[in-house]
């Protein structure tokens, strides 16, 4: 797993942690990882936000992989 000095922010994904480089949002995080943001719900403390929300130095995102259809 890459160290990030200063700047970085773990994703708990799959069971796994992940440390990524804390600059711009969820959702364009998720995208440079070649994940489509709109199928993970994100939790921030177990409290739900949006994919637009800024990455900041040492949060720490559960990313839930979510299903739906009929």
């Amino acid at each position: 797993m890459p160290r990030y000095v200063g700047v970085s922010v773990v994703i708990s994904m799959y069971g796994k942690n992940t440390e990524i480089a804390a600059e711009g949002t969820l959702g364009e995080a998720f995208r440079s990882m070649g994940l489509l943001p709109n199928a993970f719900l994100f939790l921030i403390k177990g409290t739900p936000v949006p994919s637009d929300t800024p990455l900041e130095d040492g949060m720490v995102v559960q990313a839930i992989k979510v299903a739906s259809g009929g």
